[in-house]
């Protein structure tokens, strides 16, 4: 949610202010930059990132660390935002994630501490302060000697009690993230040395070395993503003139560098918001995300009794929309389940069960919990992700990548129709699976113990779910009866011809301060995506429902003035849609209608969307696009920013 860049080289000011801007699109309400110019310095702004680029303009520096804030403890404030320092001054640090046990640790070791925010985030400097205060006191003579020397590896002084201790900065650092409960990608700097340190643990963060050292908590703050290197879980280092990584143990960790495909591109290419340019990228996302499943494989239990599906927001929209595809075609039991319910719920997992975790970003902090509950409880796991190396990639067992490229709007709109595109292949895989099409890739096995599970844990989910044999399905037939022509006809979608049906409708209803969406089946899941999108980004209440609930309440509430989305893509259910239709009309309700269809008498409607005619099973993909743009038109004409909703953040990295 927040991000993290923090670089060592030249010109650090301003590549940092430049990273912090590649990084808006993942949400925040205030930002600030931390660097040493020979003593630490400091400034911070609520609000927009020209602000802070006002008030650094013409520094320079080498050494820099800066952040961009989502409130979590605290109002949005310049005093709350980060980068926070430790009482003496001596410590400055950034962090992502939650800290959930820092009111304990103010009590545990720093009584006495001025604390001047709200945030969890200012105990960690002072953690450090503290305990890099308690190192180098411990013998003054001997720790004096040996920080104002060049260390060669040995501690002077065999007496001292620190003796084994060679960086105290990085003993005290690593001493502090070890009493942290929560998540945390933390970049530290300090006024004794020109080093900088860094810790994650369930928070992103990448280290790049180039022409600069850099430390970001998003791959897509870089520039240049030619030589990166994705921190594992769990671990801590230090920059000095190179990098060095650490696991829990302070054994040092291996660092191989990568070339980085992908990413953000930051030209609008004439668009005016990111929002509406990824509208019209949604053919060519899934066109890419074709051509990598098409003729690929993936590993699968050969046997599957259910499939548990366990998301957020609008991925768990995409979940539901699976759960029909599977039931429908494939005839496996599926269950769909919101992350943070899953966390705290006392699921019933049936053995042979097939966890399946969705998150745009890789980084979503109740999927990933979720995937590591389910993971204990010996489900085996499969991740559909938009982000290559994120971190749900690195925990499950196995991953379908998508390949719709990085949104910067908040609102996803390409990703989840890339989503509904990959869940349909994945129907095709589990009736290719029942069919036989499948290649024996390893011999019964448990499924994977996780560390941190207990004894008790373990033998529980091996009663429970037992032995799994997994297999390589293949996907070189198509079992849902999808042309070529469907595919082109998909990927070939020219959306303006959905778009310059919208203006006038828009014109008409964008003062409306309340919208209601209803359908059948698949249409209502996308009723229920369509009234996420316009409320999230228009900040206009909308709700939700199957046709045939309106007679349960609903329709307490349709007067003159009442507007009503009907979504009807489902030939075999426009009779009951139609009468959902008169129920509205006949009480002065204004009804919007989206569909393909152009047989059926619609004279009754304040308004008809119509939509291109593809194969039922696209028709879901397709039939969201109006609700993207409707939003997008109704964002824009109150004069609203689209690409940043108040309060939301695009990847919710705390849970």
């Amino acid at each position: 949610m927040c991000g993290i860049i923090s670089i060592k080289g030249k010109n650090a000011i301003r590549k940092t202010i430049s990273g912090l801007k590649k990084l808006e699109y993942r949400g925040y309400d205030s930002c600030g930059i931390a660097w040493k110019n020979k003593k630490l310095n400091i400034k911070k702004s609520k609000g927009y990132i020209s602000i802070l680029e006002e008030k650094v303009k013409n520094i320079k520096s080498e050494l820099t660390i800066g952040h961009t804030r989502w409130a979590t403890h605290g109002v949005p404030s310049e005093l709350n935002s980060h980068p926070h320092v430790s009482m003496d001054g001596k410590f400055m640090c950034v962090h992502n994630g939650i800290i959930e046990n820092y009111k304990e640790l103010k009590k545990q070791f720093l009584q006495g501490y001025e604390f001047y925010s709200d945030t969890d985030t200012e105990v960690i400097p002072n953690l450090v302060s503290k305990f890099y205060k308690d190192l180098v006191n411990c013998n003054p003579s001997c720790c004096n000697r040996r920080r104002n020397s060049k260390y060669s590896g040995e501690c002077y002084g065999s007496k001292c009690k620190c003796a084994s201790y060679c960086d105290d900065i990085l003993t005290a650092f690593k001493m502090a993230i070890d009493q942290l409960k929560g998540s945390f990608a933390i970049v530290l700097i300090n006024d004794y040395n020109d080093k900088i340190y860094f810790a994650r643990h369930s928070s992103p963060m990448v280290i790049s070395k180039t022409k600069d050292m850099i430390i970001c908590s998003d791959i897509n703050g870089l520039d240049d993503k030619s030589n990166t290197f994705y921190l594992p879980d769990d671990t801590y280092g230090v920059l000095d003139n190179d990098f060095e990584v650490f696991d829990t143990n302070s054994k040092p960790i291996a660092i191989k560098y990568s070339n980085y495909k992908g990413g953000i591109e930051n030209k609008l290419s004439g668009y005016k918001h990111y929002m509406l340019k990824e509208i019209y990228e949604i053919p060519n996302a899934i066109e890419l995300t074709k051509d990598a499943l098409y003729g690929a494989s993936l590993t699968l239990p050969k046997n599957i009794s259910q499939i548990l599906f366990v998301s957020c927001g609008t991925s768990y929209h995409a979940s539901l929309m699976a759960k029909k595809y599977i039931e429908n075609f494939a005839h496996i039991p599926c269950e769909c389940v919101i992350a943070s319910e899953f966390i705290s719920s006392n699921n019933l997992i049936l053995p042979n069960t097939l966890g399946v975790f969705i998150s745009q970003s890789g980084e979503t902090a109740d999927t990933l919990k979720s995937l590591e509950k389910a993971k204990s409880q010996g489900v085996y796991t499969l991740a559909i992700t938009n982000v290559q190396n994120s971190h749900i990639t690195l925990i499950a067992d196995t991953t379908v990548l998508m390949r719709a490229g990085a949104e910067i709007c908040v609102a996803s709109t390409k990703a989840y129709t890339t989503q509904l595109f990959v869940l349909l292949q994945l129907t095709n895989y589990l009736i290719g699976l029942q069919q036989g099409n499948f290649r024996i890739i390893s011999e019964k096995i448990q499924s994977k113990k996780q560390d941190k599970v207990s004894e008790g844990e373990i033998s529980k989910a091996n009663t429970c779910v037992g032995a799994t044999e997994l297999v390589e399905v293949l996907s070189k037939q198509d079992c849902l009866g999808i042309s070529s022509d469907d595919i082109a006809n998909l990927t070939g979608l020219d959306i303006s011809t959905i778009d310059k049906q919208l203006d006038n409708l828009v014109d008409k209803i964008y003062l409306h301060k309340q919208f209601h969406l209803i359908g059948k089946d698949y249409d209502y899941i996308t009723a229920m995506e369509g009234s996420l999108k316009i409320k999230e980004i228009s900040y206009i209440f909308t709700d939700a429902y199957p046709c045939g609930e309106l007679k349960h309440g609903t329709l307490s509430l349709i007067d003159e003035n009442s507007i009503v989305f009907v979504i009807m893509t489902e030939r075999d259910l426009i009779a009951k849609t139609t009468n959902a239709i008169h129920e509205i009309t006949s009480r002065g309700g204004n009804v919007v209608c989206i569909t393909q269809f152009d047989d059926i008498d619609l004279s009754d409607c304040y308004y008809v969307i119509h939509l291109p005619k593809l194969n039922q099973l696209f028709m879901p993909i397709v039939s969201i696009i109006p609700f993207h743009l409707i939003s997008y038109k109704i964002t824009t004409k109150l004069g609203l920013n689209p690409d940043k909703p108040r309060n939301l953040a695009k990847s919710v990295t705390v849970e």
